[in-house]
């Protein structure tokens, strides 16, 4: 932003922690210096609204409290700020412009889900500020104290000085609050398989791990557990498969002889042929893209 303003590194900064851990100090301090090519909003009007003629001067906007991650109308717009080199700038009674866009957006919140995070995230660093500091106003106002007193100048000679060639601002680091974004953002299918994956177990029916489940048995387990949690939209038999076969690479889809009672003939019914529970876990963190703290007792 300082050495290269028009060049867009395509990630951004979320900071996450309690009310009083300072997490704002640090866009405000680096608004301060570029003053009007700042701005600090805790609006989502501000952020992805359609008259947003405040954003065209912009290189550094600060989103305090100001978006739900949960809200899939304004996910595509949101990711578009960030790594898009264009945006659409648009003001009241005026049609609007196609104009470069070198916005960069640092989010800061106390809630648990920021961002809406895929499995495969590039664009959001996502860091939990410490609660060392928390209400210490001595201390955040010594850190004023000093950037008032030649503090914003030498932070501007450091960054400008700063050697780029040393990092890589496109890659972002795989933290664990990513890891927890990842999760929040989890459709039904894949928050209903974690929590089974935690459990130990593929259904709430079963008491051990086994080697095949019939399809119908784990079907009716996810819409059981996506009806508890209040999901409206499940996904259907066919979703459900191919979402499964996304987060269990290495289940099988077959047919096997199954008995449902001691009394009863056996019935050929389909189902997943399953890899051991410790698999399964390995193959979740896979595609999740990193680890997850699983109790591994059980495997």
């Amino acid at each position: 932003m300082v050495q290269q303003p028009r060049s867009k590194p395509g990630t951004s900064i979320v900071l996450r922690g309690g009310q009083g851990y300072g997490k704002s100090i640090v866009g405000e301090m680096m608004g301060s210096l570029i003053h009007s090519h700042y701005l600090l909003v805790d609006d989502p009007r501000y952020l992805i609204g359609n008259f947003n003629i405040h954003m065209a001067s912009l290189l550094l906007l600060q989103a305090d409290e100001a978006v739900w991650a949960g809200d899939k109308t304004a996910e595509g717009r949101l990711k578009s700020l960030v790594t898009s080199s264009a945006q659409m700038i648009e003001s009241k009674g005026v049609d609007p412009v196609r104009l470069a866009n070198h916005l960069r957006i640092i989010f800061t919140s106390n809630n648990d889900w920021v961002v809406p995070a895929g499995n495969d995230e590039r664009r959001f660093a996502v860091f939990d500020v410490a609660p060392h500091s928390a209400q210490n106003h001595g201390y955040f106002q010594e850190l004023a104290d000093e950037m008032d007193a030649g503090g914003r100048e030498r932070l501007l000679h450091d960054l400008l000085a700063f050697d780029l060639s040393t990092v890589n601002l496109r890659e972002i680091p795989k933290t664990e609050a990513l890891a927890e974004q990842k999760i929040h953002s989890l459709d039904p299918v894949g928050l209903w398989w974690l929590d089974r994956l935690k459990a130990g177990m593929p259904t709430r029916g079963h008491h051990e791990w086994p080697d095949f489940v019939p399809t119908r048995v784990l079907v009716d387990d996810y819409v059981a557990a996506a009806d508890r949690v209040g999901v409206h939209r499940k996904s259907s038999e066919t979703q459900f498969a191919m979402r499964l076969k996304k987060i269990v690479p290495r289940a099988h889809n077959t047919r096997r002889s199954v008995r449902h009672d001691n009394s009863g003939p056996p019935e050929r019914v389909y189902g997943y042929e399953l890899p051991t529970l410790r698999d399964c876990r390995d193959d979740f963190e896979a595609y999740l893209g990193q680890p997850v703290p699983w109790d591994r007792s059980d495997e």
